[in-house]
């Protein structure tokens, strides 16, 4: 890798599926790789022909240590893939609590919708995470938004069979009542 960067290619040159060496390193989860080309300036939201970038393909394969360093290296936590999904939605989608965690605690948007309506939180709740929708909820996600077909937090819940995350979004939703009196 370094022989290569010495010889001055284009760091950031895509193969034929748009994926750069970055996106490859991010998603094999190689993260001296990954720190090299980001030291040598190579481009963290560059999107391959799916709209993945690598910080999605560190969060898709469960790379937390690469999902951190592209987190440092001011990768775009809210980039939008196909189908609408941030990065923070698949990793609540997988019920992964660190990166779920780390891109929270570095902004991500909780609330924003997918191509379905879904937010992380549905997203959490309809993968059967309890430990995600638990952590969403206590980071204020919303369980009252609707998705496209009408459906929040708790019908999903209820939908997939999980009395425990229905119970867990419902006692949620009555304390975002209690606490602000809309709903």
């Amino acid at each position: 890798m370094q022989a290569l960067l010495r010889r001055k290619i284009a760091i950031d040159n895509q193969d034929h599926d748009g994926r750069t060496a970055l996106w490859h390193a991010a998603n094999s989860g190689n993260m001296a790789a990954s720190e090299l080309l980001l030291n040598q300036q190579a481009k963290p939201d560059i999107k391959d022909q799916s709209g993945q970038t690598p910080l999605t393909r560190a969060t898709l394969q469960g790379h937390r240590d690469v999902v951190n360093l592209l987190i440092q290296h001011q990768a775009d936590i809210n980039s939008i893939s196909d189908h609408g999904n941030t990065p923070l939605m698949l990793a609540a989608a997988s019920g992964n609590i660190a990166i779920t965690r780390a891109l929270l605690d570095a902004g991500a948007k909780m609330d924003a919708v997918n191509d379905q309506g879904n937010t992380a939180l549905a997203q959490a709740v309809l993968a059967g995470s309890l430990e995600a929708t638990r952590l969403l909820l206590t980071r204020g996600a919303n369980p009252n938004i609707r998705n496209k077909v009408g459906d929040q937090a708790l019908g999903l819940a209820k939908s997939t069979g999980r009395n425990d995350i229905a119970e867990l979004v419902k006692e949620s939703g009555h304390k975002r009542k209690g606490l602000f009196g809309l709903f």
